[in-house]
Parts: C-alpha cells; sequence; structure tokens
C-alpha cells in the first residue's frame, strides 16, 4: 500500500498490533476517477515498513464524506460506521452486509456516534 492509497482517513480502529480499520474519507484521493468514500482494515508490519488493504467496504453508488465519519466495531464483530457529512449512521457486516441504517436530518453533520447498550435505558 502506498500513501495515496489513504485520503483524508479519519478515526483508526485497532483490531490487534498489526490490523486497523479506517473510516478513509477520499478527498482529493491521487488518480481517482471520481470521489468516494470506505471503510479499509489494513494489515502492516512496521519494521518492514509494509501495509496492504486486506478487506474494503464500499458502496454501489459510492458514498463520499469529504471530511468527518468514524467507525467502531461491535461485540458481534460487525462495524459501527458514522458516515458525518451524509447524515447517515449503519451497521455493516464483515460480509458486507448492512444491518441497519439511520438517516439524521440533511443538514445535521455528526463526527462520530457510539452505542450505547440497551441496559442503560432499560435502568431508568
Amino acid at each position: 500500500m502506498c500513501s495515496s492509497d489513504l485520503a483524508h482517513s479519519h478515526d483508526p480502529y485497532f483490531l490487534s498490533h498489526d490490523r486497523f480499520l479506517v473510516f478513509d474519507n477520499g478527498a482529493l484521493r491521487p488518480g481517482a476517477t471520481h470521489d468516494y468514500s470506505r471503510i479499509i482494515e489494513v494489515e502492516f508490519d512496521a519494521d518492514a515498513r509494509r501495509a496492504e488493504v486486506v478487506w474494503e467496504y464500499r458502496e454501489s453508488p459510492d458514498f463520499f464524506s469529504f471530511a468527518q465519519g468514524a467507525i467502531g466495531v461491535q461485540a458481534d464483530g460487525n462495524v459501527f460506521v458514522t458516515d458525518g457529512i451524509n447524515a447517515r449512521i449503519f451497521e455493516i457486516t464483515r460480509d458486507k452486509r448492512k444491518v441497519w441504517q439511520l438517516r439524521l436530518p440533511p443538514e445535521v453533520w455528526t463526527y462520530k456516534a457510539v452505542t450505547v447498550p440497551r441496559a442503560v435505558f432499560e435502568a431508568w
């Protein structure tokens, strides 16, 4: 992987000592024919100065969030995504199926959403 593979990335989420997920915004991506954002998993070897994208989530058609955005991992392994500029929060499985999606009002931008256990609300 070269540095041009990443473009304005946000919110790395470390899965292990040599793997992380990141929201890759895609702003000013060199050589791209159009703008797109994606979620990628990168495996790296710091000593060898090597990194490789080993998993990628993109939509069809592509979505593009030129700034903001975040990711997290649920207890079941699903990826929780905040698509900040597009006012959207969604969850995907590792086999790239969208589990659910929430659309916020269009004028609302959000950087990062977090999940709250149901028990928090049940205790009220």
